[in-house]
């Protein structure tokens, strides 16, 4: 029955993206279309999502967003100019998305950063200062990062995806980005799959199951480099230079669910957890939720 209504509600699609093994069951149809129920009914409701945070400072530039503790605390990394005395400020913002007395510490400890010369830098928050590890997969500017307990994944300006494995403690794969593109964003789900978004507004699925393969690649509607994808299993949120937020279903061919119009020229960075979406554009930062669950303030 629910195969069944899969396949009525998304014609012409198969559950490609959605299938954590080869033999789906009864319960993974009933999820996959509870999951996706819930995020078309979300997004195509045009009053449904709310504004929770709206920051914008002249003397302020956003980089990249990360929305952590499932989803009720919002990371930003931030460059302050001081006019008066000629220096830059840098420093990591956070903001408290829920009223829930949650600990700060519920972050994961292990964290990586990459860095402008190919690095990539692996540190313990529970140690401070010196790194744990650190490894140069790339030969330029390193523009992504995603990482579980086994691998840690890096895009770079060298148009290469690498893959550390962190057990053996070495890079398992390096892999070329097709058409000459360059990389730009990636999203690791927890069971399987990796999507990447490049500079061609395309996006490539890689499976980790198979050695990371890549196995197919995709054009979008947008018509700018693909800024930030999140792959989730009720969808795929895609965004790009141009201001535009891209909801589509998490299948093979993607579904268009919705388009959301930010107001922002060009998104650099976006992260998306829990039906919270966060969006960095340059000097301004912008955090949706669902209306029924705004219940706090920026803090």
């Amino acid at each position: 029955m629910w195969k069944a209504r899969f396949n009525h509600i998304w014609s012409n699609a198969n559950h490609l993206l959605l299938c954590p093994d080869a033999r789906p069951d009864k319960l993974f149809w009933k999820l996959s279309c509870s999951a996706i129920d819930k995020q078309t009914a979300l997004w195509k409701q045009q009053d449904s999502m709310e504004k929770l945070i709206d920051v914008s400072d002249a003397d302020t530039q956003f980089g990249p967003v990360l929305l952590e503790v499932n989803g009720t605390t919002c990371i930003a990394y931030s460059t302050t100019s001081d006019l008066m005395y000629g220096h830059q400020e840098y420093s990591l913002v956070y903001w408290k998305l829920s009223s829930d007395e949650k600990p700060f510490d519920e972050m994961r400890s292990l964290f990586a950063t990459g860095s402008s010369w190919g690095t990539i830098y692996v540190f313990d928050s529970r140690l401070r200062n010196k790194p744990k590890y650190q490894y140069q997969p790339h030969t330029g500017y390193v523009a992504k990062l995603a990482m579980n307990t086994e691998y840690i994944l890096s895009a770079s300006e060298d148009k290469t995806v690498s893959v550390w494995d962190q057990r053996a403690g070495r890079t398992m794969k390096s892999i070329t980005i097709p058409d000459e593109a360059t990389p730009t964003c990636m999203s690791m789900r927890r069971d399987n799959w990796v999507c990447v978004g490049d500079t061609k507004a395309k996006l490539h699925m890689l499976n980790p199951k198979n050695n990371f393969e890549l196995v197919k690649s995709y054009s979008t509607e947008h018509t700018d480099s693909i800024r930030g994808v999140r792959l989730t299993h009720g969808c795929r949120i895609t965004s790009s230079k141009g201001g535009i937020v891209r909801i589509s279903s998490p299948t093979d061919p993607p579904k268009l669910i919705a388009t959301l119009r930010t107001g922002y020229g060009n998104i650099n960075s976006m992260d998306y957890l829990n039906d919270t979406l966060a969006i960095v554009s340059g000097q301004s930062l912008g955090v949706w939720r669902p209306k029924s669950t705004c219940l706090t303030k920026h803090h």
